[in-house]
């Protein structure tokens, strides 16, 4: 439908950027996205205006996080790069810029490590190939991370850790099923 021009839902179907530049159709820069680029000011995006994009570029390097409050801290300590937040889902607004953005970017993803987070992860490798490099995929940051939160052990639940079952990316077999190992006590043989 995307294709066709024919949108649904394309107010409320966004994605959060900072310092991407976009430019339309007829090669002229977006002028509302750019205003945003020029004040490094954060811009909430709609499938609306990327519908009408050409061109999206955020230099050579492009940091995409799957969660705001991680998105905010980066924005604010390294204002001269460029980010997008997917805000944990892989909405079509989120696919269409990094469409845009794979095209002349090379991508770094960091999401989360519970089997969902993992799932995303796996899925944009799968889209975007060697374009693609997943970023901080370490169980050392996972568990650090953890226990600075003072995170419950807690159990999770076979079903979601059926979802590991899906990753093919051997980065995110390792650091994925060794950080939920950890969490939960047991060796990954002994769930399935």
């Amino acid at each position: 439908m995307y294709r066709a021009g024919i949108l649904k839902d394309d107010l409320s179907n966004t994605v959060l950027i900072y310092g991407i530049q976009a430019f339309l159709q007829d090669g002229t820069r977006h002028s509302g996205i750019d205003g945003f680029y020029r004040m490094r000011e954060p811009l909430q995006c709609t499938l609306q205006m990327l519908y009408r994009l050409d061109r999206v570029c955020g230099g050579e390097d492009v940091y995409v996080v799957e969660n705001p409050a991680v998105f905010a801290v980066l924005v604010s300590r390294y204002p001269e790069k460029a980010f997008v937040c997917t805000n944990g889902q892989l909405r079509l607004s989120v696919l269409i810029l990094l469409d845009l953005l794979s095209r002349e970017s090379r991508l770094h993803y960091a999401g989360d490590f519970d089997p969902e987070g993992l799932g995303i992860a796996q899925r944009l490798k799968d889209r975007y190939g060697s374009r693609l490099e997943l970023w901080e995929y370490k169980p050392e940051y996972y568990l650090r991370a953890r226990s600075a939160e003072n995170l419950p052990e807690g159990m999770i639940s076979p079903e979601r850790m059926k979802k590991l079952d899906k990753l093919r990316d051997a980065e995110l077999v390792k650091s994925g099923i060794e950080s939920l190992e950890r969490r939960n006590g047991v060796g990954w043989s002994r769930i399935l």
